[in-house]
């Protein structure tokens, strides 16, 4: 999922994720189950070889469980990322290479730039298919809005009106132009 930060592409993974639980997807995906890997658990710490063994480690346990999707939130992070230093594989080749060898479904998110920069052309480029996500219109604004605003009236004992969200995305799209919707809101 390729779009500029604020777009939504988490909440698309988070949407598919619900999907699953609710058995409304493609047979591709019944009874699979959707597992984030933060990108930052693979590459923590100050050795580069364990880098790579931690990613083996998960692909080969999510290839012996046979029902996982994996998701990856800005998955540019791991291009470039040399596995065993400067002479080793870049990390991204091997997640490409792992996926492919095991069948493993996968999807990840990225910026447009990023995309670009580090993604197209090379093999994990080729074993992902980009989706473009756009930026929404005031409308499809709001009702994410009015989705997304019953929990944050709870957690801080608030309320708003239509007329307030409204307003909140009329006045986003007017003022904060560097930010896209629905995030600006």
């Amino acid at each position: 999922l390729v779009g500029p930060q604020g777009i939504g592409k988490m909440s698309v993974i988070e949407a598919l994720g619900a999907r699953m639980v609710e058995g409304r997807v493609p047979e591709l995906l019944n009874d699979k189950r959707l597992i984030m890997i933060p990108i930052s658990h693979i590459i923590s710490g100050d050795n580069p070889s364990a880098y790579y063994v931690r990613l083996t480690t998960i692909i080969q346990e999510v290839a012996r469980a046979g029902n996982i999707v994996l998701a990856f939130d800005g998955i540019e992070g791991i291009a470039g990322v040399k596995a065993g230093g400067d002479a080793g594989q870049d990390l991204a080749d091997s997640l490409a290479e792992m996926t492919e060898q095991y069948g493993i479904p996968m999807i990840a998110t990225t910026r447009t730039e990023s995309y670009r920069e580090h993604i197209n052309g090379s093999k994990l480029g080729g074993v992902l298919s980009k989706i473009d996500i756009i930026e929404v219109d005031e409308n499809n604004a709001i009702q994410i809005l009015e989705a997304r605003v019953s929990g944050i009236e709870a957690q801080h004992s608030v309320f708003f009106t239509y007329a307030a969200i409204v307003q909140c995305v009329s006045m986003a799209k007017k003022f904060l132009q560097d930010m896209v919707l629905p995030e600006s809101a």
